[in-house]
This record gives C-alpha cells, structure tokens and sequence, in this order.
C-alpha cells in the first residue's frame, strides 16, 4: 500500500474515531486533535493546536497530570490506562465544565522526540448510571433486609440434588429460623425439611420449578432447635438482560398462627369456604378487566403502527429521556438502517450540529411545559445528502393526564427549499438584467454616442490623431458592453441550466484553467498548489464556470505581487463533509464589505486597478447555490483572500 493511501486511511480513521484522540509532543503541546475531541471538549481543532495540553485539564489536575506523564515517558510501556468508570480522570471544556474520562494512552519514539496518544472517552453517562445503580442496589438490599418476611435467595441451578444454593437471606430469616447467615449460605435450602414436610407438596413444587416457573406452597419448615412452623412461600424465577435464569428467589411468611387458627376454627370452615370462592371470583373478575384492557392497548397499538407504516412522512416516538422507541418505514427509506442503529440516542447523529442546538433547546422547553413543539432541522443521511425536515411532536398522557411518551411527525422539505432557491435565483437574474439594462448598459451607449458625435464634427478637419483616439474610445466601449452581455448570459444561463451531477475531478480542472491562464500571461510567474483527489458531486459545466472565475479572480489580483502563490483544496468541516478553498497571496478586500462581494456589479476595487464587469462571484454565488452548497470568503487588505464553497451529495435527482 502505498504511503499517501496509507495516510488517507489513517487520517480518515483518526477523523471518524468516535472516541477523542489527542496527540501530544514531548513538550505536551498538542499536534493531534481529531473531530470527536472537538465535539468533546468544545474547541475547535485551530484553537488548541500547538497549545499546551494543560489547556484540556482542570487547574487543580495540572501538576499532577504533568508529572504522571513525564514519570510514564521514562518507563519502557507501550501503553497505560489512565482510569475506568470507578477510576476517572478529569477533562475542562471549553466552556469551563469539568467531567470525567476514561483515557487510555501510548507513546511512541520519533526522529523529534517521544509522542504521547490518547485516546480519550466521555464517561460522565457511565458514571452516573453506575452511581444510580448502586444506590438502587444498596436501597433494595436495604428494604429486604427490614422487611418481616423471610426472604431466601439462590442460584439457579438444577432443582434436583444437590439442589440450588443459598446466596442471600436476610434479618428476618435469621430471627425466624435461628440460623445466622453465615451458616446457611451456600447449603441447599432442603436442610430446613424435615419428618413432617408434605413430600406430594414438595413433588407437585418440583415441576413447576423444572419448567421454570412461579411457585406459591405451603410448607413445614424446622428452626435451629428442631421446632417445626408452617411458612407460605412464593418462588420466582429471575433472568437476566439476555433471558438466561439466574437465581430464585423466594418469599416465605411464617403463618403458624393462622394455620392453629384454621384447625381451632374447623366449624367456621364451610364460611372460610365460601369467602374463598367471593375472593377467587374477584380476582377472576379483576384478571378478565386486566386482560381486556391489555386487548384493547394491544388494538391500538396495532392500528398506531398500521397507520404509521402507511404516511408517506417520517414518524416516531421518544421516551420521557428523550431516546428514540419508533421509527416508521419513512425514516428507513431516507436513511437506511435498522430500528437498532438508530434507538436510545443514536439518532443524534444524523441531526446536523449547526441545528442541535436550537433542536435541543425545543424540546426542553417542551418537556418544561408539556405542550407540543415544532421547528425544522437537517438530517445528514450515511450516503452523504442533506435533508431539510419540518417537524412537529406532541406528548401523549394516560387516563390520569400524565405524559407517557412524546409522538413526532416530520416532512422532507428538501424539493420545497430547491424550489424555493430556484425561484429565488431565478429573481436574482431577472432582477440583475433589468438593472443591466436600465444602467450598466447605458454608460458604453453613452460613450458610444457621445464619442460618436464627437467623431462626426473631427471628420471635417485634419486632425487624424484625434479621429484615431476617438474611435479607439468608442471600440473599448462595444467591447465592454460586449463582456458585460456575455456575463449577464452567463449568469442567466446558471438559473436555466438543469443540473446534471456526476463525479467532477476539480484538482484535473484546476490545473487546466491555471494553464491556459499560464499560457495567455507566460510572463506572470505563479506557484500553484493543487490538492489531489478533489472529486465532488456536481455539474461539471456549472463547477468549471465556478473555477474560472475564482482561479481568474485569483490571478488577477495577485498579478501585482513579486511571487504569486495560489492553492486549491479542501478541508472538513464540524459535521466532518468537505469544504472547496481557493487562496491567493494577493490584494485582498476588507471584510467590512464583504456582503457586496457576490452581488451582480459590486466592485471592492476600482475597475482602473482590475479589469472586470463585477458579475463573476454573483455567478460563481449562484452555482454554488443551485447545488445546495455555501460560499463564503476570508481576506484582509493587502493578504490575500480565501473562498471556500461547499457542494453536498444530493440524495434525489435533479
């Protein structure tokens, strides 16, 4: 493989890594910062390069942190794990918010000095789910251990011999049985048995154990000192997030009393007989509401999903956390993937960062108020188009009026917007042609009028020179109305044109058009840097259209320069998609005027100091728009200037 592939994969690698990754030198200044550690720490990648590390790091971990890392530049490990979820090391945003990271690191030994890498995970999420868990943990155990049932808890082995084995019993087992814990755990709950234990109970318990499931019995049971006691007990089986069974645990009450109760009251029998059969009735009663209602939710969540599958627009529901639940089929069809790439909070991803933020602020004030909230928003697809959707959601409450789940529906609104642009350009350059033809076109008639009559009157006389001039004058004037015609052709033609998008070599274009321009000025000496492998989705009559003007811009007004450099490349940009730059060395422009730059006949220059009819960047403006991109531009007077477009994969057809 050879060294600029490899480096494309690795620098393709190190930009899609999810975790940070962050190289530092043996000075501990940064020369490393991928996308993820931007997102991650809130800085973009030009303001911390070549900056100390310490820049990352709370004020209070610094010292620390620097030591550690020079103590591991002078051990022989190849790497080292900085922390874990119960061992953290801290991060500073860039907005001054500590939290924590899991960091694993590595060095290496260069030609310049030892490099360190890390690679660096957010692990504030982690951390307090595990922090939640343990707090549940601790309150349950708590709660069991006060509760006045027994509670024993094994594993789930074979039920036969030698039978589960006791793992957990709490207070109320201790006081009841006589058996400390120590002394029972790891013996099979069997050893409490005895003469009197009802074995047909025991049998009738052993199947419905053997098939896992849910058992109530009544049972002899025998303390420490050989006394028997009755115990009603329940037994449910407990599996785990895969649906492997783990353990039983069983519920015992000692009910004694109520047994010597029930044989002293043998002639209130026939009445316990009858209040029996009154509470088996209700229950009856009470599982057939049950089972009806969950019927009628199962109906409706049936015809929900039928209807949904059949909308042509995308629909979903979250949870009260905000992690996805649904998709329909419309979503699938726009981005791909399964249910499982996109629940919890993956969906995320697809949300263009420039519109996470006021996303996110919707749906908090929504939360806040428990009312319904709608915006619009873009969506990055996995094959590279970007879809502008309107979107609009509101909560769902239950019986009672509390909220349940938030169900959302969202339009793809991209066609609408092309539309809307097209029409919009399409304004553009009926506006700009009127006004060409109410004005720019007017000042060449006029020269040509005046230096016409001019000529008239000088026929009569012998003044030949001056004929000469005047004539001269009026040609400068046809030609200039000449360009500024073919210019406003080609700026309608650029509203007019279908678009036709294929794969367009711009590094092989570039080259071509600097070339001709090499050839027509032979003696203007330019140094061009041309990035390889610049191939975007575009129309390539329309993209070449865009780089003649920007190169010839770019030669124009760098000829008054000792030494011309012009480069053309490209760059990520915060959503990780591609941006076009064209740079020069040249006279540049103050950016307090830089709204004119790509209106039709806005000059930053007098026409004196550069040629030109000022419609070229309008142009070059409407292309870059028809293909849903972005233009822009950076300059100071007298350094030169930078343009830079953006030109996303369309996913449709133009």
């Amino acid at each position: 493989m050879q060294a600029s592939v490899k480096a494309s994969l690795l620098a393709g690698i190190f930009e899609s890594a999810m975790d940070a990754i962050i190289t530092v030198d043996q000075q501990q200044k940064i020369i490393l910062f991928n996308r993820a550690a931007e997102v991650m720490f809130g800085w973009r990648r030009q303001d911390v390069m070549h900056q100390p590390l310490e820049k990352l790091i709370p004020g209070r971990f610094r010292l620390a942190h620097a030591r550690q890392l020079e103590q591991y530049g002078d051990t022989s490990a190849a790497s080292r794990r900085m922390g874990g979820l119960d061992l953290v090391v801290h991060g500073l945003r860039a907005n001054g918010e500590e939290f924590p990271l899991n960091v694993s690191i590595s060095q290496v030994a260069t030609s310049g000095g030892t490099l360190f890498t890390a690679i660096v995970r957010d692990v504030t999420a982690q951390q307090a789910s595990q922090q939640a868990s343990q707090a549940q943990l601790t309150l349950l155990e708590t709660s069991i251990s006060h509760l006045n049932d027994m509670v024993v808890i094994t594993e789930a082995e074979s039920i036969d011999e030698p039978g589960p084995r006791i793992v957990f019993v709490n207070a109320a087992f201790e006081r009841h049985t006589g058996y400390s814990c120590a002394e029972v755990l790891g013996r099979s709950p069997r050893f409490l048995q005895g003469p009197l234990t009802q074995r047909l109970e025991l049998d009738r318990m052993g199947v419905a154990l053997r098939a896992w499931q849910p058992v109530r019995a009544e049972l002899i049971n025998y303390t420490k000192d050989v006394q028997a006691f009755w115990v009603e007990l329940d037994i449910v089986p407990i599996a785990d997030a895969t649906g492997v069974f783990t353990h039983w645990v069983s519920v015992q009450r000692n009910v004694t009393e109520r047994k010597r109760a029930e044989q002293a009251m043998a002639v209130g029998a026939a009445e316990n007989t009858r209040l029996l059969q009154q509470v088996s009735q209700l229950n009856v009663g009470l599982d057939r509401q049950v089972a009806e209602r969950t019927e009628a939710l199962a109906r409706q969540e049936a015809l929900f999903h039928a209807l949904a599958e059949q909308a042509p627009q995308v629909i979903w529901t979250l949870d009260l956390k905000g992690e996805v639940t649904y998709l329909n089929h419309a979503w699938f069809d726009l981005m791909g993937g399964t249910l499982q790439d996109w629940t919890g909070r993956q969906w995320i991803d697809a949300i263009h960062p420039e519109d996470w933020p006021g996303l996110k602020a919707n749906w908090r004030q929504a939360q806040a108020r428990e009312a319904p909230f709608s915006g619009t928003r873009r969506l990055l697809s996995p094959g590279g188009g970007v879809h502008t959707m309107a979107y609009r959601a509101a909560p769902v409450r239950d019986e009672r009026g509390a909220v349940i789940f938030w169900v959302g529906i969202e339009a793809d609104m991209s066609e609408i917007k092309r539309i809307e642009d097209d029409l919009r350009q399409s304004n553009q350059g009926l506006e700009a042609f009127s006004y060409s033809v109410s004005h720019d076109l007017r000042a060449p008639l006029s020269t040509i009028n005046g230096f016409s009559s001019l000529l008239a009157k000088q026929l009569a006389g012998d003044e030949r020179a001056k004929v000469n001039l005047y004539l001269s004058r009026i040609q400068n004037g046809v030609a200039q109305m000449g360009r500024l015609i073919d210019d406003l052709l080609s700026l309608s033609q650029v509203a007019r044109t279908p678009l036709h998008r294929k794969p367009v070599d711009l590094s092989a274009m570039a080259r071509t058009i600097l070339g001709e321009w090499q050839a027509r000025q032979p003696g203007h000496q330019v140094s061009a840097q041309i990035e390889n492998g610049l191939q975007p989705h575009g129309d390539a009559g329309l993209l070449k259209v865009v780089m003649e003007n920007l190169l010839g811009n770019a030669w124009k007004f760098s000829a008054q320069q000792a030494h011309t450099r012009i480069s053309v490349g490209q760059q990520p940009d915060i959503a990780g998609l591609p941006v076009y730059f064209v740079r020069d060395n040249g006279a540049g422009f103050d950016m307090a005027h830089a709204e004119k730059l790509f209106l039709p006949f806005e000059r930053l220059h007098a026409a004196g100091e550069f040629a030109g009819s000022g419609i070229g960047l309008a142009t070059v403006s409407r292309v870059i728009e028809r293909h849903g991109g972005r233009l822009w531009a950076e300059s100071a007077p007298g350094e030169g200037a930078v343009f830079y477009f953006t030109l996303p994969k369309s996913a449709g057809t133009d």
